[in-house]
Parts: C-alpha cells; sequence; structure tokens
C-alpha cells in the first residue's frame, strides 16, 4: 500500500531479556576451576525472499543464568548499572523491513572464548507467522533451547509507514493482511 510515496512496513524488535541453565562450555578447560560460559545471543532474521540479517548481543562473564542490560542509548551495561537506575534488563535489536508471513527468526546462544573458536550452547528457530502477536504488544516468553537451557525473549512488531528506497521491496500484501 502507497500513501503519497510511503508504504506500510513492519520492524520486528527481539528484546532478549535473559537465559536460564545453560551448559557450561568452559568447564575443566580453563587453569580456574571457577570459570563458567561467557554467553551471548546471536539472532538472525531470514526471509522467504532476500538477505538474512544477524544482530548480536554483548557477552555476559562467566554465567550460567545470564542476563542482559542495556542503558536508554543502547549500550551494553552491568547489573550493577541497572540497580543504581542506569540500565534495564534487556538488549533490543531491531530488523526491518520484515513480514510476519515470511521470515524465520533464528536465535543461537554462544560461548565467547578469547584463544579458540566460539562455542554453540544452544538455539531455537521460530516460525515468527506461528507466533500468536496483538498489535504492537511485546509477546514475552521463555524458549527451550536445543540442547540445555532456555532463553526469555521479547518479540514485538512495529507498523507504520516509511519511505523506501530505490530498489527497497517488500510483500506489502502480507503487511496489510497483518493489519486487519
Amino acid at each position: 500500500e502507497e500513501v503519497e510515496g510511503m508504504r506500510v512496513r513492519e520492524e520486528l524488535e527481539v528484546i532478549v531479556y535473559e537465559a536460564s541453565r545453560l551448559p557450561n562450555a568452559d568447564q575443566g578447560r580453563t587453569l580456574y576451576s571457577e570459570d563458567k560460559s561467557d554467553p551471548y545471543v546471536v539472532v538472525t532474521v531470514t526471509p522467504t525472499r532476500g538477505r538474512a540479517v544477524t544482530k548480536r548481543t554483548h557477552h555476559v562473564s562467566d554465567s550460567l543464568d545470564p542476563k542482559w542490560y542495556s542503558t536508554p542509548a543502547g549500550k551494553p551495561a552491568t547489573a550493577a548499572e541497572a540497580a543504581a537506575g542506569a540500565a534495564t534488563l534487556g538488549v533490543r535489536l531491531r530488523f526491518a523491513p520484515v513480514t510476519s508471513t515470511a521470515s524465520t527468526l533464528h536465535v543461537l546462544v554462544k560461548d565467547r572464548n578469547t584463544l579458540t573458536p566460539d562455542e554453540d550452547l544452544g538455539s531455537v528457530s521460530l516460525p515468527l507467522r506461528q507466533l500468536d502477536f496483538r498489535g504492537e504488544a511485546e509477546l514475552s516468553r521463555w524458549f527451550s533451547l536445543s540442547s540445555a537451557g532456555a532463553l526469555r525473549l521479547g518479540l514485538r512488531w512495529r507498523y507504520g509507514a516509511t519511505r523506501l528506497a530505490r530498489g527497497q521491496t517488500h510483500d506489502t500484501d502480507a503487511i496489510k493482511a497483518g493489519l486487519r
């Protein structure tokens, strides 16, 4: 749908809050007996057509039950900063344009390493069309990971009009159907 050179688009906002009971990929691999995984989250939105887009959070050091905090400006933050009121729980990752009927969300939790390649701790793939969204309300839910543990995500669709750059396209019929 075009409105004076504008088209409706969807933006998907993924909020990564916390994980629970992650495997310890660092146990017995370092000189420090107390060493634990250093998890971060990689989120990829894969459309039916077009190129996949990937974004990631910062890592949380030595935690099997990590919480991701960020400042109002979107910078990584700590639990101490959140306790002082300078940060909030959740890292917001925005993807646009995205159509809910044609995209898959793939979420991978990884362990950050310095001398060896990062290791997978677990993943979940979500066909976005199967999730129950209500307007622009956030869907907040725990998702079981493929290996062990769980990850709490918030998902929110944002609808609106935006100017499209030359050559940019997306499935406007699917978007209009989702707005009804």
